[in-house]
């Protein structure tokens, strides 16, 4: 798992559809499902389900998410101190 893996998952959650998850990520469909197929397996855990014609993410998928958020906003406070040290 890594920081991209995590951002895609939170733009499927946000999105609720691979296809608008991946232009919004400036990927292509089918490589945001193969890593998130990939993300699954090395996980051992489904992440999301089909619901309604909407993508929601799974019991277990909702921890990965809420640590998701957490290291982005680690990576987005970093990069804020960076900039403004003082």
């Amino acid at each position: 798992m890594n920081e991209e893996d995590l951002r895609y998952m939170i733009a499927i959650e946000e999105e609720g559809n691979i296809s608008r998850a991946a232009e919004r990520c400036f990927v292509s469909q089918p490589a945001l499902s193969q890593t998130m197929k990939k993300l699954e397996s090395e996980l051992g855990i489904s992440l999301f389900v089909r619901q309604g014609g909407r993508l929601v993410p799974t019991e277990e998928g909702r921890i990965v998410l809420r640590h998701a958020r957490e290291v982005a906003a680690i990576r987005e406070a970093t990069l804020k101190a960076l900039q403004d040290p003082c």
